[in-house]
């Protein structure tokens, strides 16, 4: 079951990329951020470095994918491709929050018995 966590990830950034290629607003991408950042980082906080990183380069990713497919967005990010990394913001916010929810559920659920 090793897959499961990479598998949601990959759910994670392709729904988070075409939620930003499609949309001329960038809040269902952030909500599709905030979603998998929070989900994964709180099951598997261990990656939670690897998931923030996964999630928020999706965006420039689907940008990048589609320009060299031949596909061009109806709402470009502006002024160039670069701009789109401003993704990673939410997504480190997600999955900090994520994993800060799970340790604090094994501090509380596990406390010390000294």
């Amino acid at each position: 079951m090793k897959w499961v966590p990479w598998m949601i990830a990959a759910i994670g950034m392709i729904t988070t990329g075409l939620c930003a290629w499609g949309a001329s607003e960038v809040l269902p991408a952030v909500l599709s951020i905030l979603v998998f950042g929070l989900s994964l980082s709180f099951f598997w906080p261990r990656r939670s470095l690897i998931w923030a990183l996964l999630l928020g380069c999706s965006v420039p990713l689907a940008y990048i994918g589609s320009n060299l497919a031949g596909f061009r967005s109806a709402f470009p990010p502006q002024p160039n491709v670069a701009a789109s990394l401003i993704a990673l913001l939410p997504s480190f916010v997600a999955c900090f929050a994520g994993y800060a929810m799970s340790f604090s559920r094994r501090v509380l659920v596990s406390p010390d018995r000294n």
